[in-house]
């Protein structure tokens, strides 16, 4: 009877690792190598400690902000390629994942860019 249930996970074991899950996402790691990951490891450890310098190089706030928000989405965009696999994933899919993201990032522009400095606002 311990070898029923024994052959049973084995299987079911062996049906998660073929049939998707996990599974296709080593195979995707395995496709392109460890180094590529380990070099977009580095640039994004490099963009990062390029993040915190940024407010010491005296840019103004408007450079400040730019500066940090165009590191923020060049960081973004590497993850969400290679890490989660949207660079080999159908273009209907990337527009699906790119679109809103960058709707999102031009209105929060707008929005810090409209209550900026000495501009009334809405209310006048």
């Amino acid at each position: 009877m311990a070898n029923v249930y024994n052959d049973n996970a084995h299987s079911a074991a062996a049906s998660v690792g073929t049939t998707g899950g996990h599974g296709e996402h080593g195979q995707a790691h395995e496709q392109h190598g460890s180094g590529l990951y380990w070099l977009i490891g580095t640039i994004l450890a490099i963009v990062t400690a390029v993040e915190v310098f940024w407010p010491l190089l005296g840019v103004g706030e408007v450079g400040l902000v730019g500066g940090l928000v165009a590191l923020m989405i060049l960081k973004g965009a590497m993850v969400v390629m290679w890490f989660m696999h949207l660079k080999g994933d159908a273009p209907v899919f990337q527009f699906v994942f790119i679109a809103p993201l960058t709707l999102a990032v031009v209105f929060v522009l707008a929005f810090l860019l409209l209550f900026e400095g000495t501009h009334a606002g809405v209310a006048g």
